[in-house]
């Protein structure tokens, strides 16, 4: 009996758990509306990926090209929200290079968005799951398996994280180590 009970705490402690996200609110920088997260509540989920405007990560650089694609290939069916809670990051520099993150680059000065998701790195990925309005957290971690050399790709965790969400599935990861610039807190 002792057994049974040490195999099943450790098989629920192991299930996948979907943490609750709470709203946030950011500033777009392109129109300078705010966005919330609950602006998005008919839509199925929410891409929240965290980046820098600049050069200060090398990693922001590296990925920039692959994320715009996942933008590109996905904001018809749900949005993607590019986040920037750099504090090293003006805000001429973030007007000047909000044409390459889409319709949504927000500006999270305050980090209040990096606090609700509790992101560390840039760039670090979140898919939000909307379940009646209510969001959680679906996948969060690493964009693909090889920051450096994008035609070394085997597996694109992010994108197919997404894929997953809009079929109604499991995807075969819920969370990967980011890899990136550890984002500094205020």
């Amino acid at each position: 009996m002792k057994n049974y009970t040490i195999v099943l705490l450790l098989t629920l402690t192991s299930l996948p758990v979907l943490s609750q996200v709470a709203n946030f609110t950011a500033i777009n920088v392109g129109t300078g509306k705010s966005i919330s997260l609950s602006d998005f509540k008919s839509s199925p989920g929410v891409v929240v990926i965290f980046t820098s405007s600049g050069a200060d990560c090398p990693y922001d650089q590296y990925y920039l090209s692959r994320l715009q694609k996942i933008a590109r290939d996905f904001e018809s069916k749900l949005p993607v929200l590019f986040v920037n809670p750099h504090l090293a990051d003006s805000e001429d520099a973030m007007k000047s290079s909000a044409s390459k993150f889409g319709e949504y680059y927000l500006s999270d000065k305050e980090q209040a968005v990096m606090q609700a998701l509790k992101a560390t790195k840039s760039p670090e990925t979140f898919v939000l799951k909307n379940s009646g309005g209510n969001f959680s957290i679906f996948y969060h971690g690493a964009i693909d398996d090889n920051a450096q050399v994008a035609s070394d790709v085997h597996e694109n965790y992010l994108a197919d994280a997404i894929s997953a969400l809009l079929a109604g599935q499991t995807p075969k990861s819920k969370e990967v180590r980011p890899v990136g610039c550890i984002i500094r807190r205020k």
